[in-house]
């Protein structure tokens, strides 16, 4: 137990420092990455934290969800 709380404390303690190191370079936002070295693969995932609600009538729903796109 002593060492999950430990290993819990050094995370909190550790996050802020890693997020302050993380720097962008002036980025291009016209432009995709690595343009000269071919196409460009996209990996987009869609994740459903939750369905709040169903309406049968409608034929709609709610829910929660996140995007996530990486390239």
């Amino acid at each position: 137990m002593k060492t999950l709380l430990g290993i819990v404390i050094l995370l909190v303690c550790a996050s802020p420092a890693l997020a302050e190191q993380c720097l962008f370079e002036k980025t291009d936002l016209g432009s995709r990455p690595l343009a000269t070295q071919g196409p460009t693969e996209i990996v987009l995932r869609v994740y459903v934290n939750d369905v709040i609600s169903i309406h049968d009538v409608d034929q709609s729903f709610t829910a929660d969800v996140v995007f996530r796109a990486e390239w």
